[in-house]
């Protein structure tokens, strides 16, 4: 992942040797962890029966469409039902006549069966670090799940890392505004004293500067 070999030697140069790293904000997407490819065909096989359309390519451009928005123009966040009603649109669906609490509670139940994908090396570095008193954060931009659901996930993995969700905030990497919230999840922290982790360089090596 890019950036993330880099700031792994950073941080362990750093707690092992100068012990300035108080506190880690993490990103989710791209750093900690990545969809499953397996969660990626069970929604678009069960959009596409749902919808009786190409859910894969549509959910994928409402993504990326949402994404870009959400970086360029931050305070303008894109909850999941938000992604799910221009999903609809896109497809000449009535989002009104859907039963969108219906739809959400199915699609999280198979990304709960078939979750994210985490990388081994980071997660080590957060486990090392978490059980050396040091202060673990998860700032993310949320997507199409929940900071809800995504928090459930991250602690039944890893440990109980608070997490900084876009959806929950109203502001989206890289607006201050969330690693402000970040650095309040962490206390009394110096900012000079955190590290963050990130794969992107506009919402987390701009955005955490």
């Amino acid at each position: 992942m890019k950036n993330t070999g880099f700031l792994l030697n950073l941080y362990r140069k750093s707690v092992s040797i100068t012990l300035m790293i108080k506190a880690i904000s993490c990103d989710f997407w791209g750093t900690l962890a990545v969809s499953n490819p397996a969660f990626k065909a069970a929604r678009a096989a069960f959009l596409s029966d749902y919808t009786d359309a190409d859910a894969e390519h549509t959910i994928r451009h409402v993504d990326d469409w949402c994404s870009v928005i959400e970086e360029n123009y931050t305070l303008v966040v894109f909850k999941p039902e938000h992604r799910f009603f221009l999903f609809f649109q896109m497809l000449g669906i009535d989002p009104v006549k859907t039963d969108y609490y219906d739809l959400k509670e199915k699609i999280e139940s198979l990304f709960i069966k078939h979750p994210p994908i985490f990388d081994e090396k980071v997660s080590e570095l957060l486990k090392e670090a978490y059980a050396k008193q040091i202060k673990i954060v998860i700032t993310t931009n949320t997507g199409f799940m929940s900071g809800e659901l995504l928090r459930k996930i991250i602690r039944e993995k890893i440990a109980a890392f608070d997490v900084i969700a876009s959806n929950e905030i109203g502001a989206a990497k890289p607006n201050p505004l969330i690693f402000s919230a970040a650095m309040q999840a962490i206390g009394n922290i110096r900012r000079e004293d955190v590290l963050h982790i990130g794969d992107n360089h506009l919402t987390d090596i701009k955005g955490a500067a």
